[in-house]
């Protein structure tokens, strides 16, 4: 489907057919600063980078973030 295989933020959402854990929980695939899993945890999503809970930003802004 066009996918990097070594990239967990490189998937198509239609695709994902099990629970994703791992590599994808601990990035920010949006780069708002927030994990993935953080962001499941507060029911944001993590392809949106104006939506996420500010007071759980532990990474480092970045990507679509910076340029939403």
């Amino acid at each position: 489907d066009g996918t990097d295989p070594n990239d967990p933020c490189s998937y198509n959402t239609a695709n994902v057919t099990v629970v994703q854990s791992g590599d994808w929980l601990a990035s920010d695939c949006d780069g708002d600063g927030v994990t993935n899993e953080t962001e499941v945890t507060d029911g944001t999503d993590p392809n949106d980078p104006c939506s996420y809970d500010p007071a759980n930003v532990t990474e480092t802004q970045s990507g679509d973030w910076l340029t939403a």
